[in-house]
């Protein structure tokens, strides 16, 4: 009966050991599988939908170390701009089309300029 125990136990520390042994290691170091598409360098333009990042045309762009360019002027991050403005993000998207990273994100007004000769009109019925 002891020699059973001694071989039962032997046997589960042998089995734990294997398993121990196959775990994986989560690392990332894998070579990329041939073939496989990466991020595309492109140029958006389209309305903001959301933040979190920035959200335009359905992409999810990280804005991590983006530039922001404001009216002509330097702003620091996205809380310049809001929802519903039209924007120009230049950065990478990903091969699901889905996610990106953004190197720059412009906003300019729509019209600008001088008002010239502004007057009313009547419209005769």
């Amino acid at each position: 009966m002891f020699s059973n125990r001694i071989v039962a136990s032997s046997g589960i520390a042998l089995l734990l050991t294997a398993l121990a042994g196959c775990g994986g290691s989560g690392s990332s170091d894998a070579p990329a599988t041939p073939g496989a598409p990466s991020a595309t360098d492109q140029t958006t333009v389209g309305q903001i939908t959301g933040f979190g990042s920035i959200y335009v045309n359905g992409i999810e762009f990280d804005t991590v170390g983006a530039s922001y360019e404001v009216d002509d002027a330097i702003a620091s991050d996205d809380d310049a701009l809001a929802v519903g403005m039209v924007v120009k993000v230049e950065g990478s998207v990903n091969a699901d089309g889905l996610t990106g990273t953004a190197f720059s994100v412009s906003y300019d007004d729509d019209i600008e300029g001088v008002v010239d000769q502004l007057t009313e009109r009547t419209t005769r019925t």
